[in-house]
């Protein structure tokens, strides 16, 4: 008897001369097992067609078992929303599933949705992401530097999200690869960053105090926490003696309703050292606020969470009273990343500070600051240099 692996189906030569491959369908009332065979003339025929009869009794199985009458051979469309209700829920946050829900609907199915899964190659998908390169921007409102186009890292975030979807495909058996492997994906144009210099940094602290919300900006600059991240502070998360804050959670808007979660990966979650002038501000808010407020920024009006929207309005209408580049409200975290790696901070303390997972994902964030941050290192190397340069250089031998 022909060895195959395990599951597969065993092969045997009979005693006429022929090639008998067996598999088990299932079991009998009895409990014993039930078999299907093929019959051929040559082995290797006969391995082939039990190789064929082994694919249609799963895809069989799968369409017992399965809810969805479109899940043996799905669209990309049908396949995602499966992905999404069966292997998504339950496991990933609610922020990060409707950003995976909303990266699916604007940016996947109307390209890719009308397309079986099973007839997606690795050309189609590289095709697919050059087009949305070139293509894909969906706001066409919102003033960019890419015309019609995606930034390079945008296009690399669609395609790890298509990648995961496929590749559970792949674990169900649905089809044998995923096409999505071994892409090339476009490098080298990203939206330009925007930031304040230090002395517009400075007017807009100006304009925050006389818009009564001096201490929200002057914490945003000095310590660059996310929006969700600074939304979500109460008053326990400061220490008043250590002059720290501990970042545990974020605010996000699910469904309509803001709620605080845990950030997405363990860096997010840190405490951070913020200065005396700082400390000093936010114990003078404390004092202006009701007893018992437990939020560290509360919306004015209802006392809960601030909507993000709100702040966004409000920080536009001071940079334009302060006659300040229109930034948004992400580019503050930039500011400050980059006003601290100019000013000489080390960048393991910066990218400790943002709560990013590596000192490479600040570095490449940061990529202009940092050279700018070398040239300041080599200016300070030959200043200290300087006194033993010029009495060589100066010398009669070193001329000739």
């Amino acid at each position: 008897m022909a060895k195959r692996a395990k599951g597969s189906g065993t092969l045997r030569k009979r005693s006429d001369g022929r090639w008998e491959g067996r598999i088990i369908i299932g079991k009998d009332e009895n409990g014993k097992p039930k078999y299907k065979s093929v019959l051929c003339k040559k082995k290797i025929d006969c391995q082939l067609k039990l190789d064929q009869l082994l694919e249609e009794t799963k895809l069989a199985e799968r369409k017992k078992t399965c809810k969805y009458d479109d899940c043996n051979d799905p669209t990309v469309e049908e396949w995602n929303r499966i992905w999404i209700e069966n292997f998504c829920k339950g496991y990933l946050k609610p922020k990060t599933i409707k950003g995976y829900e909303s990266v699916i609907k604007s940016y996947i199915n109307p390209y890719l949705g009308k397309i079986h899964l099973k007839d997606l190659s690795n050309l189609v998908c590289q095709q697919y992401i050059m087009d949305i390169y070139e293509n894909g921007r969906v706001n066409k409102k919102r003033n960019s530097d890419l015309a019609e186009g995606l930034s390079s890292r945008s296009v690399k975030s669609i395609k790890i999200i298509l990648h995961a979807a496929l590749q559970k495909a792949v674990e169900e058996e649905i089809i044998s690869k995923n096409p999505t492997n071994n892409l090339n994906l476009p490098k080298g144009r990203e939206r330009g960053m925007k930031t304040l210099t230090k002395e517009q940094s400075n007017r807009l602290l100006e304009e925050a105090y006389y818009s009564g919300c001096f201490e929200f900006y002057y914490l945003e600059l000095t310590t660059g926490l996310r929006m969700g991240e600074i939304l979500a502070l109460e008053w326990t998360d400061l220490d008043i003696k250590r002059r720290t804050i501990t970042i545990n959670k974020q605010v996000q808007r699910i469904d309509g309703v803001l709620q605080a979660y845990t950030p997405k990966t363990e860096k997010s979650i840190r405490t951070i050292v913020i200065s005396r002038d700082c400390v000093n501000a936010l114990i003078r808010l404390k004092s202006t606020q009701a007893k018992g407020t437990t939020l560290m920024f509360p919306s004015p009006a209802t006392g809960t969470y601030r909507s993000g929207n709100c702040v966004l309005s409000q920080l536009k209408r001071m940079l334009k009273r302060a006659d300040l580049p229109d930034v948004r409200f992400h580019d503050l975290r930039h500011t400050c990343a980059t006003i601290a790696l100019e000013e000489g901070v080390d960048i393991k303390a910066v990218s400790s500070m943002l709560g990013h997972t590596d000192c490479g994902f600040t570095m490449n964030t940061y990529i202009n600051a940092t050279e700018k941050l070398k040239t300041t290192v080599a200016d300070k190397m030959q200043d200290i240099f300087s006194t033993g340069y010029s009495s060589i250089t100066s010398s009669p031998l070193y001329t000739k």
